[in-house]
């Protein structure tokens, strides 16, 4: 106590100065004592590690000192002070001690060295490493270095402890440490199969022991066998001299084979072993044995015996193997010869029995002898084997033993001992089977019945019974019940011949040849009529299967004739169906067997007319008219069938000329509608257009007229270029009663271009498909266009609307047209020429138009605002091919250049490709169409007159949706004083032609367009061409145009068109030509454009005469920014009256057909 309260006012005595001081440097000493306390100051420094506190132990000369918690600042000392009072442990405040040559840090070594210990008794190895290594760098002294190898030890850094413990190996301690470190790393290496550094730890830790080395040796050939490496093991054990390891290596090898069933290699490497090694001798027999009973098992008695043999007095194992090997084979080859060859079977169960005596080989003996008809031995062995084992199988043996030797008692014994008497033979019954057998044959068949009927009740399933019922039954002609009792009697004994006759016999008369040959193939057939069916089928059978030589195998086999005439009828009638000419020699073959048949003579006659054998058909009509004379009336009906068939086989065939001659030759005789008729079509189709209407006339006269005899009449007149009476023979027909009918003569009408009258036909038919699309047709046929011989004048306007002297265009033009098309339709000569002036008016540069012309200058002069021009087109139309010459304006003020178009097309089905090579005007303005001059003091210049050079191809597809797709290619656009440019299109155009009746047609479509041109010359000054011509452009378009032929005289189409456009015009140099006339590298700046696009056109027509036709245009147009307006009209001459519809005569001026092409 007073202890305590001196140290509580030192204490005092010494805080209060410091109480004063914000930074001290103190700690707490709590335990002082000499050097050899050092495990009493770790303990206690242990028990205040876990309480909270953080000591160390400073060790000097002669004593240590615990010291915990070092204090920094006087609240941190006094909060230390108050945790040391709490836990009642006694302290002395001492200042802190610095160590030297370590700056200020804490005296760690001898605190972390204990706490190693602490945390490798928590077997927390790797803090402890890192404690122990920490002091064993500091100091390396014995104490450190054992600590550090014992963590190295549990941290498996086996080599690194020894060479740590190495230099402290003399102590007692680290000696026995360094043995069990070397100890486990040898083991360690070699776990990991490395033997070398195993070797190396024995030389350098373990006094190199030679009983290591050799254990070393000895694992590593063990770890060698154990993986299987043989080889490597053999030539270890060598190299160390392990003589004793060539055993283990082959057991082992031995081993291996046996596990994947080799024991025949398995037992080569044991053999040398077998009288040495019991361990061997154990394994081989039992591999032995193991091999022999594979080949047992497989029936290879011979291999099994082979390998068994020479060690029967080995092992009382394989001798009990062999025997019953031997055992075996004996059974196997009697039991395989029990039926064949019941005598060497015999012998074999014999050789069995002296092996073993068991119930196999008895029961063999007893089989053996049943089939060489020994049947009192077999009855014998049958009786003693009962006695072992009661089977029916013996009693069944026993019983027909003591049948076949007519011993009835005893077969009645043993019948009564068998349990299932299924399909036995009853002996009771076979006397009641001999009487129904003898009732049938004296045909007492009542008497029969009532036995069969008392028997059935009794033994409904049994096939004796069940036979005679059948047989009965065929008697009775019961020939559905006889065939259920035979497939009942099938279902119990499968080989019955007499059900198995009974089905076939059913089945042939129901033409399942298949079934009925099947059913008898494998039949013991003893009876004449029984093979006669076999054959029948069999024939039959192979004809179905087109095997008719198989078939004629079979039926030549049977010798009755009608059989043999029948089934070659049945051949011929096949072949016939098949469309084979070789019916023909089958109906000669059943000929050959019954020649007196007419109906087989007919039949004949009709497989020679059918497969067009017509000279051997008009021999053969000519025999049978004598031999059949009492038949006259059906050949004559068949001669008038052949003929008129073979007349409408040269049709069918396209064997007109031939057709038509024969027609010739046969129609006075039969004067029959038909003939007249097919060598009418003949003589159309040899386009002899007069003697096909000679045809058909004579039909209208000798039988009256009507729609179906006069539309062919007709169609003969058009044909023959008769339009006119064509027309009026149509106009005859009176009454159209076929649908048909009505719509070849509607399409007739049509081609008559005479759609009102088509249309009228039409009107009357219930709506259908192939009514719907004659009237689309005839819509379309408004709109084709057709050659025609005509001349044309007229006069044609045209207003563009733009500024004055550049974009604005007048055309005012009496546009001259000529065609000429001759009578044979050969070809089509066309002139298209137009008488024009062209103004656009004068630059006034009041709002300074002259800068964006010309020169671009001020003082130039627009020299051209009008011009007067001739424009020629002369072309040609030859089939399908189009050449054309023309020029540009002639008379203007800059020379003309010539213009030309060539092209072609090919049309297959729907399908029409098209190509187009030309070089044409652009017409868009004055400059691009007949040029420009400016005039600047002595400066003249001229420009424009701008020509389109290239190429078109398009395919289009006519339909009710006509579908289209052109492609333009134009490399090269070239004028005077211009630059050269090019320009890619492409269109796509789908025009649907809906049906409508109201008036002549309808057409609606869309237009899809692309174009593009490498520059853009859509401007006035020198070297521009002054057309459109935009980077890119796009157009979309809906439209729709039709047209009606109101009254005989007047006529008119139109055409509504409503889209959207966007284009862009890119940068252009104002004066691009760069030639010395103009220099300036001035850029005219691009721009973006694009919206609404219109159109509204019609054409009117006014037919004043046969000849002559008033046309006339209108059109208002919306594109590009720029309005056109066209107005036109023309006098239409023909040089002869037109059977055309009127709509055609708007093509016959061009500059009208322009408004609405």
């Amino acid at each position: 106590m007073i202890t305590t309260l001196i140290r509580f006012i030192f204490l005092l005595l010494l805080v209060s100065p410091l109480s004063y001081a914000k930074n001290i440097d103190v700690t707490f000493e709590v335990f002082r004592a000499q050097n050899n306390y050092l495990d009493i100051a770790r303990d206690k420094a242990l028990g205040l590690q876990s309480d909270g506190f953080e000591c160390y132990i400073i060790k000097r000369k002669k004593n240590l000192s615990l010291r915990c918690n070092d204090s920094n600042s006087t609240k941190q000392m006094q909060e230390n002070i108050n945790k040391l009072n709490k836990k009642g442990i006694s302290y002395t405040i001492v200042n802190r001690e610095k160590l030297p040559d370590k700056g200020q840090q804490k005296p760690k070594t001898l605190n972390e060295f204990y706490l190693g210990y602490a945390a490798f008794d928590r077997k927390d190895y790797k803090k402890a490493l890192r404690i122990f290594e920490y002091n064993y760098k500091e100091e390396n002294n014995y104490e450190h270095a054992y600590a550090y190898a014992l963590a190295l030890l549990k941290t498996h850094q086996y080599e690194k402890a020894l060479i740590v413990l190495k230099p402290y190996e003399k102590e007692k301690k680290a000696s026995k440490l360094l043995a069990d470190i070397a100890t486990t790393f040898m083991y360690k290496e070699l776990n990991n199969r490395r033997y070398t550094m195993a070797h190396d730890i024995v030389n350098k830790y373990k006094s190199n022991s030679k009983k290591l080395h050799d254990m070393i040796n000895k694992r590593e050939v063990d770890d060698s066998i154990s993986h299987g490496q043989y080889a490597k093991a053999t030539a270890l054990a060598s190299t160390y001299k392990l003589t004793d390891k060539a055993f283990d290596i082959d057991y082992m090898k031995a081993l291996d084979f046996v596990n994947v069933k080799k024991y025949d290699e398995a037992n080569v490497l044991l053999l040398p072993y077998m009288h040495k090694k019991k361990k061997a001798k154990n394994l081989f027999m039992s591999n032995l044995v193991s091999s022999a009973s594979l080949s047992f098992e497989n029936k290879r008695y011979k291999e099994a015996l082979d390998k068994l043999g020479h060690y029967r007095n080995d092992s009382a194992q394989v001798q009990s193997l062999y025997d019953t090997v031997l055992y075996n084979r004996a059974l196997d080859n009697g039991w395989t010869f029990v039926e064949k060859n019941p005598k060497n079977a015999l012998a074999s169960f014999k050789e069995s029995c002296s092996i073993k005596k068991e119930y196999s080989c008895y029961s063999g003996m007893m089989y053996s002898y049943y089939n060489l008809d020994m049947y009192k031995q077999s009855l014998y062995l049958a009786d003693k084997l009962y006695g072992v084992e009661k089977t029916d199988e013996l009693s069944i043996v026993a019983m027909r033993s003591a049948l076949k030797l007519k011993d009835y008692t005893q077969a009645k014994v043993w019948f009564d001992k068998t349990t299932n008497k299924k399909g036995l033979a009853n002996p009771y019954m076979l006397e009641t089977f001999l009487n129904i057998d003898s009732y049938i044959k004296a045909e007492n068949y009542v008497q029969a019945r009532n036995i069969v009927n008392y028997l059935k009740n009794l033994y409904p399933n049994n096939i004796e019974v069940m036979k005679r019922d059948m047989q009965l039954l065929i008697i009775e002609k019961e020939f559905d019940k006889a065939q259920d009792v035979a497939e009942n009697i099938l279902a119990l004994d499968k080989n019955s011949v007499e059900a198995r006759y009974t089905l076939a016999l059913y089945e042939f008369e129901h033409q399942d040849y298949s079934s009925c040959a099947s059913r008898l193939s494998d039949a013991n057939l003893t009876q004449d009529y029984q093979k006669e069916l076999f054959n029948r089928c069999s024939a039959y059978e192979h004809a179905n299967k087109k095997d008719i030589n198989g078939a004629i195998y079979f039926m030549e086999k049977i010798p009755d004739i009608d059989v043999k005439s029948a089934f070659y009828i049945y051949i011929g009638d096949m072949y016939k169906k098949r469309g084979e000419s070789e019916a023909i020699r089958a109906y000669e073959k059943a000929m050959d067997y019954q020649d007196d048949d007419i109906d087989l003579e007919l039949l004949y006659l009709y497989a020679l007319k059918d497969f067009h054998k017509d000279e051997q058909l008009e021999k053969e009509i000519s025999r049978a008219f004598k031999k059949y004379p009492q038949d006259n009336e059906k050949l004559q009906a068949f001669n008038v069938d052949y003929q008129k068939d073979r007349l409408y086989s040269y049709y069918k065939n396209k064997r007109y000329g031939e057709c038509y001659n024969y027609s010739n030759i046969i129609e006075d005789e039969h004067k029959d509608k038909d003939v007249y008729n097919m060598g009418g079509w003949c003589a159309y189709s040899l386009q002899k257009y007069d003697q096909a209407k000679e045809k058909f006339a004579m039909i209208n006269h000798l039988f009256g007229e009507n729609a179906k005899s006069i539309y062919p009449y007709a169609l003969s007149c058009y044909a023959n270029d008769e339009l006119q009476r064509a027309e009026e023979a149509l106009d005859r027909i009176e009454l159209i009663d076929d649908k048909k009918d009505a719509l070849l003569i509607a399409s007739l009408y049509m081609d008559l271009h005479k759609q009102s009258k088509a249309k009228n036909i039409l009107s009357k038919l219930p709506p259908s498909k192939e009514r719907d699309a004659l009237f689309v047709t005839i819509n379309k046929s408004y709109t084709q266009h057709m050659y025609e011989n005509a001349t044309s004048v007229g006069m044609y306007y045209q207003s563009q609307t733009g500024l004055d002297g550049q974009s604005k265009f007048d055309k005012y033009v009496v546009p001259i047209d000529y065609h000429y098309y001759p009578d044979d339709d050969l070809y089509h000569f066309y002139v298209k020429s137009d008488i024009m002036y062209l103004y656009n008016g004068y630059i006034l540069d009041s709002n300074g138009s002259l800068g964006n012309f010309g020169l671009g200058t001020s003082t130039q002069d627009d020299a051209l605002g009008s011009d007067i021009g001739f424009m020629p087109k002369v072309g040609i139309d030859y089939e399908n091919i189009r050449v054309q010459i023309g020029t540009t304006p002639l008379g203007t003020k800059i020379t003309p250049e010539i213009t030309w178009l060539l092209s072609g097309y090919l049309t297959y089905d729907y399908w029409r490709f098209s190509l187009k090579y030309e070089q044409k005007e652009i017409d868009e303005s004055m400059l691009s169409f007949v040029g420009e001059k400016a005039v600047d003091g002595s400066l003249e210049v001229n420009w424009g007159r701008v020509l389109k050079h290239g190429v078109e191809g398009a395919v289009s597809y006519d339909g009710n949706l006509n579908l289209s797709l052109t492609l333009g290619y134009y490399p090269d656009i070239h004028g005077l004083n211009t630059q050269k440019n090019s320009e890619f299109k492409t269109t796509f155009t789908a025009i649907y032609h809906p049906k409508v009746e109201s008036i002549s047609y309808i057409d609606l479509g869309a237009i899809v367009a692309y174009d593009t041109y490498d520059k853009n010359s859509n401007l006035f000054t020198y070297g521009h061409g002054g057309y459109f011509s935009p980077q890119e452009f796009w157009l979309g378009s809906l439209f729709a145009q039709f047209g009606d032929i109101v009254t005989d005289n007047f006529y008119y189409q139109a055409r509504v068109a409503l889209g959207l456009e966007g284009f862009i015009i890119n940068d252009a140099y104002k004066f691009p030509l760069n030639d010395g006339i103009v220099n300036s590298g001035e850029i005219i700046k691009g721009y973006r454009d694009g919206g609404v696009t219109y159109k509204g056109a019609m054409q009117l027509g006014y037919k004043l005469n046969d000849n002559l036709d008033l046309i006339s245009g209108f059109s208002l147009e919306r594109m590009n920014g720029y309005k056109v307006q066209q107005a036109s009209f023309a006098l239409v001459y023909r040089f002869k009256p037109s059977s055309y519809r009127t709509l055609n005569t708007f093509g016959l001026n061009h500059r009208v057909d322009q408004v609405i092409k």
